[in-house]
């Protein structure tokens, strides 16, 4: 339980230093005992390098009793949330249908309507 505390004590404190430098942070789960913070943090690029120094800083800072490993930039996938409904039925041209198909949408694989790939085929 203590170690528990000590590990929240230290996760407060890094996201509380690096937070003023962000637009959004995100936690994620831990993966094993000994991770402290699975976090994203989204930061304006006119910000990278303060955010990089402040990184370098908590480093120093909390020495060999936290190892920070972190990686950018990357695609901001922790700031999107996708919805998807899976209980409204599927219309297309106003019917309904459990399949969406290249047959079900009147296109092709290439994206082009059947009648145009007929009629391109027959020429």
């Amino acid at each position: 339980m203590a170690l528990e505390k000590e590990k929240e004590s230290y996760k407060e404190g890094i996201l509380n230093c690096l937070s003023p430098l962000v637009l959004e942070m995100r936690t994620n789960n831990t993966y094993g005992e000994r991770m402290i913070i699975n976090a994203a943090f989204l930061v304006e690029d006119n910000r990278e390098v303060e955010f990089d120094q402040k990184i370098q800083e908590l480093d120093a800072e909390y020495g060999e009793r936290v190892k920070f490993k972190y990686v950018g930039t990357l695609p901001p996938f922790n700031f999107v949330n996708l919805i998807i409904d899976t209980l409204t039925p599927l219309t297309i041209n106003g019917e309904r249908s459990s399949a969406l198909t290249p047959e079900s949408l009147d296109l092709n694989r290439d994206g082009l309507p059947f009648d145009k790939l007929k009629e391109n085929a027959s020429t």
